[in-house]
């Protein structure tokens, strides 16, 4: 093998190790980003649903008397 060949073929097996490891990167990203968005969501959403869960009780509350 001629020395040409040897340095394409390292610089092939270094460019495929660089894939594997941002694929990794991105990969831990993916799920970094998704678990965070998921607690933000849940943090937004929780409130409003209990809000509008318990409207029925809160229509059926006594109105205060006009003073």
């Amino acid at each position: 093998m001629c020395v040409s060949a040897a340095k394409f073929l390292m610089s092939v097996y270094i460019y495929i190790y660089i894939y594997k490891v941002l694929y990794k990167v991105y990969i831990y990203i993916y799920i970094q980003s998704f678990f965070i968005m998921s607690v933000f969501a849940v943090a937004l959403l929780a409130p409003a649903g209990w809000i509008l869960h318990h409207i029925p009780e809160y229509r059926q509350r006594a109105k205060p008397p006009p003073s």
